[in-house]
């Protein structure tokens, strides 16, 4: 990263799409062919999907 302030944002936010992105960079070299475009597009539904699901509450 040219920004140290890159990362730092991308482990608050987006996570596992900070590490997808630099798996893509260590084991594809870099180059954004169709599975690691598949991969990233899991990591951001995962990273921007609902936290809690659709959990029913219990009644007490």
């Amino acid at each position: 990263f040219d920004n140290i302030l890159w990362p730092i944002i991308g482990f608050v936010f987006l996570p596992t799409t900070l590490l997808w992105y630099s798996a893509v960079h260590n084991w594809f070299g870099g180059h954004w062919t169709f599975w690691p475009v598949v991969g990233l597009v899991l990591s951001l539904l995962i990273d921007l999907g609902p936290v809690s699901g659709r959990r029913v509450p219990t009644r007490r």
